[in-house]
C-alpha cells in the first residue's frame, strides 16, 4: 500500500486541493440509479476499455506479408525500434542550435586557452579546426540529434510488428469515444502519414458500413505498398477499393473530409513551422472532426499541445475556424497540465503481434479531438478523470480536468456525498468522464459575538 501511495504522490502535488468544491451527481443519473434503472458501474461517463486485439483477418494478412522474414529478428528489432520511438523528441529549432553552438564555442575556447591572434596562418587554421571539432562533439552531447526516419520495406515490417497492435488499440479507443458523440458516422476519412494502415483498420472496425472514401498520405512508397498489401488480404474485399493513396499532401483545399487523422506523426516533422503549417492544412481539410495522437511522453504531449493552442488560437482570429475540443478536454481553455509541466495522457491495453505467443501490453498516449463549430449549449462538459482513481474503503480520490480549465482533486465519500455518488466515483477509471457538477463551496459565515 505504501508503494502504491508513493507511486502517485507526485501527481497529487500538482492538483488543486486548496479550493473546496461542492460535488453533485447529475440529477437524472442519480434518479435512474436510485430506481435501479441504471447500475453505477455503467453510468454514461464510463468508456469501455477492453484489451484490444488486432482483427483476425489483419493478423493473418500480417503473417502473409511478413513472409520468410525471421520472426525472432522482427521481435528483437521491433523492441529496439519501439524504445527509440518512445524516446523520440522534437527537432531543435535553428535559433536554439545557434545559441547552443555559441555557448559551446565559448566553453571550448576557454578550455583550449589559446589566442588565435598571436598565431601565424597555419597555426590559426589548425587550432580553428580543433575548436570546431570540439564544438561539434560538445553540441551533439548537448542537443537532441533528430534525424528523419527513412521507411524502406524492412523498416516498415519492423514498424508493423512493433507498433501495429498498440496504435490500433489507441485509435480504436479514440474512435469508439467519437462514435458515442452524437452518433457520429463518417463517410469520408483523410489520414496523414498513414504508415502501415492502423487508422484504416481501426476506423473500419468502428464504422464498417458508413465509410465510403479513405484518402491516405505517406511519403514512403514502401509503407503505402505495405498498407495496400494488407488491406487487399482482408475479409472485407471492398475496403481496398475505398482507399486512395498519395505520397504528398494535395495542394487543393476544395476537398474536405468528415474525419481527418494525424497519428504518431508530429514528432517526425522537421520544425515548429512545418508542424503548424501541416496542422493548418489538415484543419482546412476537416469537415467535422480532426484527431491528433502522439505517444504519452513529454515531447509527444508538447507538440500536441502546440497544435491544440494553434487551432484554438485560430478561433479568436477568424470565425470561419470556429471549433471546440470534443475530447479529452471538457473545456477550450489553455491546458492546465501544460501549465503544471505535467503530461496529460491515457492508457490503452492491447495484445501484441507475436504470431506465436500473445503478450498483453499497455500503450500510453496523448490525444486531442477537435470538432468544427461551436460547442452545443446542452453539452454537459463533465470533468475528465486524468489519473488512476484511488479507491479506499470509504472514499475515492478522483483527479479531474474541469470545464473551468482547471485540475481539481475531489475526495468523494459515502458520508459526505452519499452511496450512489460514491459508488459512481469508485466504479470509474482513468479516462472516464464523471457525471458530476462542480461548484466552489461558499465559505461558512461566522456569526459575530
Amino acid at each position: 500500500m505504501l508503494t502504491h501511495l508513493h507511486r502517485y504522490s507526485h501527481i497529487a502535488r500538482n492538483f488543486s486541493t486548496t479550493v473546496r468544491v461542492f460535488v453533485k451527481l447529475e440529477a437524472e443519473i442519480y434518479e435512474q440509479i436510485e430506481k435501479n434503472e441504471l447500475k453505477p458501474r455503467k453510468h454514461p461517463g464510463i468508456l469501455k476499455r477492453p484489451v484490444f486485439s488486432l482483427p483476425q483477418d489483419v493478423m493473418k494478412a500480417i503473417d502473409i506479408v511478413i513472409g520468410d522474414t525471421p520472426r525472432q529478428m522482427l521481435i528483437k528489432e521491433g523492441y529496439e525500434f519501439s524504445r527509440f520511438l518512445f524516446s523520440r523528441k522534437e527537432p531543435p529549432e535553428k535559433d536554439v542550435i545557434l545559441q547552443k553552438r555559441q555557448e559551446c564555442h565559448s566553453e571550448v575556447v576557454d578550455t583550449v586557452a589559446v589566442n588565435l591572434n598571436d598565431m601565424d596562418a597555419d597555426e590559426k587554421k589548425y587550432y580553428s579546426q580543433v575548436i570546431k571539432t570540439k564544438v561539434d562533439i560538445l553540441l551533439k552531447q548537448r542537443l537532441y540529434n533528430w534525424q528523419k526516419i527513412e521507411y524502406a520495406r524492412h523498416k516498415g515490417l519492423v514498424y508493423l510488428f512493433s507498433r501495429a497492435a498498440p496504435e490500433f488499440a489507441v485509435l480504436s479507443q479514440i474512435f469508439h469515444e467519437i462514435s458515442l458523440c452524437h452518433d457520429f458516422k463518417p463517410k469520408t476519412l483523410f489520414d496523414f502519414a498513414s504508415g502501415v494502415g492502423t487508422v484504416i483498420w481501426a476506423a473500419n472496425s468502428i464504422w464498417p458500413k458508413t465509410l465510403k472514401h479513405i484518402y491516405t498520405v505517406d511519403s514512403s512508397s514502401d509503407m503505402n505498398d505495405l498498407s495496400y498489401d494488407i488491406c487487399a488480404l482482408l475479409k472485407d474485399k471492398s475496403l481496398k477499393d475505398k482507399i486512395f493513396q498519395r505520397q504528398f499532401l494535395p495542394a487543393s483545399m476544395k476537398e474536405n473530409y468528415d474525419i481527418v487523422t494525424c497519428a504518431y506523426t508530429l514528432l517526425e516533422l522537421p520544425s515548429l513551422t512545418t508542424r503548424l503549417e501541416t496542422i493548418l492544412n489538415l484543419w482546412q481539410k476537416t469537415k467535422h472532426i480532426l484527431v491528433l495522437v502522439e505517444q504519452g511522453t513529454n515531447s509527444g504531449f508538447k507538440v500536441l499541445n502546440e497544435a491544440r493552442d494553434f487551432i484554438l488560437g485560430l478561433n479568436k482570429e477568424n470565425e470561419q475556424y470556429s471549433s471546440h475540443i470534443l475530447a479529452p478536454c471538457p473545456h477550450d481553455f489553455p491546458c492546465p497540465s501544460a501549465n503544471k509541466n505535467s503530461v496529460c495522457r491515457f492508457e490503452a491495453n492491447y495484445m501484441s503481434v507475436k504470431l506465436s505467443s500473445r503478450a498483453q501490453g499497455k500503450e500510453y498516449y496523448s490525444y486531442v479531438v477537435f470538432a468544427k463549430g461551436m460547442r452545443e449549449v446542452n453539452d454537459k462538459q463533465w470533468p475528465r478523470i486524468i489519473s488512476p482513481v484511488l479507491v479506499r474503503s470509504r472514499h475515492a480520490i478522483c483527479r479531474l480536468c474541469t470545464k473551468f480549465g482547471t485540475r481539481q482533486e475531489v475526495i468523494i465519500s459515502n458520508g459526505k456525498h452519499g452511496k450512489i455518488t460514491h459508488h459512481c466515483a469508485r466504479s470509474s477509471s482513468w479516462g472516464d468522464r464523471l457525471p458530476i457538477e462542480l461548484k466552489p463551496e461558499e465559505p461558512k459565515s461566522e456569526s459575530s459575538s
